[in-house]
């Protein structure tokens, strides 16, 4: 799977799914730190990148245009707040 990881999480989630034999790319590389969540949504799309973040602003581009592309996995704020922890829950 590619993952296209959102600037709310940190570039070592990348390097833990990439270990994992996963492509994946923190926004910082593929866009710009401070591109807008519609921008990093389109991106996503015509690549077909699931956005992984910790920024519901996602789910509610995902309402408002009523699509199915890209994919979304976002983290609740319960879910541990250290890199490692967030790949390790979404790895397993």
């Amino acid at each position: 799977m590619r993952f296209l990881i959102d600037a709310s999480l940190s570039p070592v989630v990348v390097q833990a799914f990439e270990d994992s034999g996963h492509e994946a790319v923190h926004v910082g590389e593929a866009l710009r730190l401070d591109a807008s969540d519609e921008a990093i949504f389109d991106l996503a799309a015509r690549e077909r990148w699931v956005v992984v973040a910790a920024d519901t602003d996602f789910g509610e581009i995902v309402a408002r245009r009523r699509t199915t592309l890209p994919s979304l996995v976002l983290f609740h704020r319960q879910v541990g707040r250290r890199p490692l922890e967030q790949a390790q829950t979404l790895l397993a």
